[in-house]
């Protein structure tokens, strides 16, 4: 990931759960876009894979809009919660 993805954070380097988190939902979404392009690239039609492409695009935009707003929880280590 790049500083030019809209999904990088500065606090996405540190060693957190936060962090972690925003790691494992940008993850998910990557695999759910390559089978998306996947599946248009073999003329199928999975609108499962669409919707959840569009879930989990919806959660991290919330997660990091709320982590953003609430940097005291993205410095909590993983022996703090």
């Amino acid at each position: 990931m790049n500083n030019n993805d809209i999904r990088y954070r500065e606090w996405l380097n540190l060693n957190t759960p936060a962090s972690k988190c925003l790691k494992n939902i940008i993850e998910a979404e990557n695999i759910l876009i390559s089978l998306d392009d996947y599946q248009q690239k073999n003329n199928q039609c999975y609108p499962e894979i669409e919707d959840l492409m569009l879930k989990i695009g919806n959660l991290r935009r919330n997660y990091t809009k709320y982590m953003d707003e609430h940097e005291e929880i993205i410095l909590l280590k993983d022996d703090e919660i």
